[in-house]
């Protein structure tokens, strides 16, 4: 008699545990892993990952932007220096080269080169060794 008892408690005992997995696995379905709240927050994260990834392009740009202004900025800058600097040497030059000539008036040995004496040099090689020989012996 108490094995029948015993059976019938362990068959129940089995269906009651089932019963209770199958309730447990239904609310476990639609609570965490229902595929429409699945679907609708993968579209909620696709959204937000879309964004926060456009939004990183976009700073990264502005940086991008930002650096070559101011590179550009800089360049100008040095270029505005270098030219003001090359246009005093200049001028330092042309102040040296009046000087000097305003000391040989001076001194009368003012010696000037016409078109023909740069023309002359520009053509031959070697300026020294044309010197004291006619054209056809070079």
């Amino acid at each position: 008699m108490f094995d029948l008892i015993g059976g019938i408690r362990g068959i129940f005992a089995t269906l009651l545990g089932a019963a209770l997995m199958f309730v447990a696995l239904g609310a476990y379905d639609r609570l965490i892993d229902d595929p429409q709240v699945a679907a609708s927050a993968k579209v909620g994260y696709v959204a937000l990952a879309e964004k926060t990834a456009l939004e990183a392009k976009l700073l990264a740009e502005t940086r991008r932007r930002a650096a070559v202004e101011a590179a550009s900025a800089d360049f100008a800058r040095r270029k505005l220096i270098a030219e003001a600097i090359a246009a005093q040497k200049t001028e330092q030059l042309e102040q040296e080269v009046a000087a000097y000539e305003a000391k040989l008036l001076a001194a009368n040995r003012l010696c000037r080169l016409d078109g023909a004496d740069i023309e002359f040099l520009r053509q031959s090689s070697n300026p020294i060794e044309g010197i004291g020989k006619n054209k056809g012996e070079r």
